[in-house]
């Protein structure tokens, strides 16, 4: 879901030489907390983060690091985190996938079946919508509705070409086997 690292250089403009000293120790402190979120240790990571969204405070990067961040200490910290981030951004789907995900690890599957369906509703690309759908599906097929997880499949497209991500993912995807 995230790409490690955040670069802020398309917010502003890069020509003054304060501006691109203030950029690079954004870039270096989101890197540091990156680092921690890797390294387990969430405190470090949070503090960091929180600092830099009040400077950049729509950066939806650094709102989904710090989602991350959160959910290592907090699940429902995490959450109310990103329900204030979707009422703002309804249509983020990554922000959608993570709600997803932290509804699932919280057993709110009625929840993360919601976020899915409108990440896979608002999803920009045929893969994002696939990675919504797979996750739908999985959660349908564990609560004993094959056939209802086998119609959710149904819906994906696959004549287009779709990331090698994805292709293993359908491939390999322990619900097919059980369809």
């Amino acid at each position: 879901v995230l790409v490690a690292g955040f670069f802020v250089g398309y917010l502003v403009d890069l020509s003054h030489e304060d501006t691109y000293r203030h950029v690079e120790a954004a870039n270096r402190r989101a890197q540091r907390a990156w680092e921690a979120i890797l390294a387990q240790r969430p405190e470090t990571a949070i503090a960091d983060l929180e600092a830099l969204r009040a400077a950049f405070p729509d950066n939806a990067l650094l709102l989904h690091q710090l989602v991350l961040a959160r959910a290592k200490t907090d699940l429902q910290d995490a959450r109310e985190l990103l329900d204030q981030w979707l009422q703002r951004y309804p249509t983020d789907v990554e922000a959608l996938l993570l709600l997803g995900a932290l509804c699932r690890d919280q057993d709110d599957l009625k929840g993360a079946l919601a976020a899915y369906r409108t990440a896979a509703a608002t999803a920009p690309d045929d893969a994002t919508r696939a990675v919504a759908i797979l996750h739908q599906s999985t959660i349908v097929l564990d609560s004993g509705r094959p056939d209802q997880a086998y119609e959710l499949l149904r819906t994906l497209d696959l004549r287009h070409q779709f990331p090698t991500d994805v292709l293993v993912a359908l491939r390999y995807w322990r619900g097919l086997c059980q369809l």
